[in-house]
C-alpha cells in the first residue's frame, strides 16, 4: 500500500500520508470514496476524486519533499454539506498557479482549470509550518 494512515479519522478529519509516487494516486481516490461514503456525501465523489487526483498529482510531480511523502486531509464542511481536500507538502518554492486556459492546442496546465471549475472557484493555497496546503472544497 502506498499510504500510511497518522492519525483515525478525528471526527469531521481524516489524515493520511502517501508516498510520492504516482502509484499513490489511486489509493487515494479509494480512501476519499470510502470516507465520503461514510460521511454521506457519495453524491460528490465524482468531483472531489478529479480535484484529488489533480492536487495529489501535481504534488507528486512537482514538489520537492524531504521524506518522500506527502499528506491528505479531508475535512467535511459545516453542516455535512461538503468536504474540503487539502494536499500538503514540504515544498515552499513552488506554488500552483492558475494558468488562463490555453485552447485545444494546450497539452498541459489544465488541472488547476478543471479543479476551479469542480470547487466552483473555491480553492487556493496556503502556507503552513512545513511547506503548503493546496485545497479545493466541493460542496452540496
Amino acid at each position: 500500500m502506498n499510504g500510511e494512515s497518522s492519525g483515525a479519522a478525528r471526527g469531521d478529519a481524516v489524515v493520511r500520508r502517501w508516498s510520492q509516487n504516482p502509484a499513490s494516486v489511486p489509493g487515494a481516490r479509494r480512501h476519499l470514496r470510502e470516507t465520503l461514503d461514510l460521511w454521506e456525501l457519495a453524491d460528490l465523489a465524482d468531483d472531489s476524486a478529479l480535484v484529488l487526483s489533480e492536487l495529489l498529482s501535481n504534488a507528486v510531480e512537482h514538489s520537492r519533499n524531504p521524506d518522500g511523502m506527502v499528506q491528505t486531509q479531508l475535512l467535511r464542511l459545516t453542516g455535512g454539506c461538503g468536504v474540503r481536500i487539502e494536499v500538503h507538502d514540504a515544498d515552499t518554492a513552488r506554488w500552483p498557479v492558475l494558468r488562463p486556459e490555453g485552447g485545444d492546442s494546450a497539452i498541459r496546465g489544465r488541472g488547476l482549470q478543471l479543479v476551479n471549475a469542480c470547487t466552483r472557484r473555491r480553492w487556493g493555497v496556503d502556507a503552513t509550518d512545513g511547506g503548503k496546503a493546496v485545497w479545493g472544497e466541493v460542496a452540496q
